[in-house]
């Protein structure tokens, strides 16, 4: 959308309904879009997930590959430290959530999606037992968020968003760590901050909506497999979930009507699944 466009569409609104309220500063509608166009079909997200996927699992195997090639015939250690950086694709979909209207039998369906968006970060392993390992990690996921259905004459508000996330997981080598390909199994609690850029938080107060950064616990579970390119460095692929509950933004949990004016409600419910691919290094620190 054009920034002609999104001035038309600003002002359509406010003229249709004098909305934001009077007391509240009209000047700052950047950094979010008001759109009717639909957004981004489920059949092209789909296929953005497979082609990831896909580029991340080829990326991998060639490199391991001509790395084996090179190193010929080496032995794997087994340090007790290792850190480690990976690079993928984040997805967590979209939801729809009952909201109630105060003073009206009915209520509104408001929805809320994420867009696929790029997932980096690293961090650091103990191999303290035989077959299981404990990470710390934190990872980055940058992508926007799109609320739809928030009031009549608010469709859709699309903003920059981003996820921040630490997590501790407890990982499974069923065939030890002392073998070249070593698949895992993996699982652990966190915390998820879902913080929503500046800009886009003036822009909705503007329109009367404070929006905040909500944290929420998160479990994570999945696998991967790790392939050694050498006696220390290893190349990994892992897929998984996060699971968290679904934020809500500051938003108040219901709408309501003030001064003639409808204020916009949101009462998330349910679990967000935040589907992740990556690809990464290891790098052995120390040996035992």
């Amino acid at each position: 959308m054009t920034a002609s466009e999104l001035k038309t569409d600003l002002l359509l609104l406010r003229n249709r309904s004098n909305y934001p309220p009077s007391g509240l500063p009209k000047d700052r509608g950047k950094g979010i879009i008001y759109s009717t166009r639909k957004q981004e079909s489920r059949g092209l997200l789909r296929q953005s997930r497979i082609f990831s996927i896909f580029l991340l699992l080829f990326a991998f195997f060639s490199l391991a590959q001509q790395s084996s090639r090179a190193q010929g015939f080496f032995t794997v250690e087994d340090s007790e430290w290792e850190a480690f950086a990976f690079l993928g694709g984040s997805f967590p979909g979209s939801s729809e959530h009952s909201t109630p209207v105060e003073g009206l039998s009915e209520s509104r369906l408001v929805g809320l999606k994420y867009d696929a968006g790029l997932h980096i970060g690293g961090g650091i392993m103990n191999n303290r037992w035989s077959k299981v390992s404990a990470a710390l990690e934190y990872s980055l996921s940058a992508q926007s968020a799109t609320v739809t259905n928030l009031s009549d004459l608010l469709p859709s508000l699309t903003g920059s968003h981003s996820v921040h996330r630490i997590a501790y997981n407890i990982l499974y080598f069923p065939r030890g760590r002392k073998v070249r390909l070593q698949p895992y199994v993996f699982g652990g609690p966190g915390l998820s901050l879902f913080y929503v850029h500046r800009s886009v938080k003036d822009a909705a107060e503007a329109l009367g909506l404070r929006l905040k950064d909500p944290w929420k616990f998160t479990i994570s579970l999945g696998g991967g497999a790790r392939y050694f390119l050498g006696s220390r460095i290893a190349a990994f692929f892992q897929f998984g979930d996060n699971i968290s509950g679904v934020p809500g933004y500051g938003l108040p949990t219901s709408g309501q009507v003030i001064g003639g004016y409808y204020i916009p409600g949101f009462r998330p419910n349910g679990f967000l699944h935040n589907w992740e691919t990556r690809c990464g290094i290891m790098f052995q620190l120390s040996e035992r």
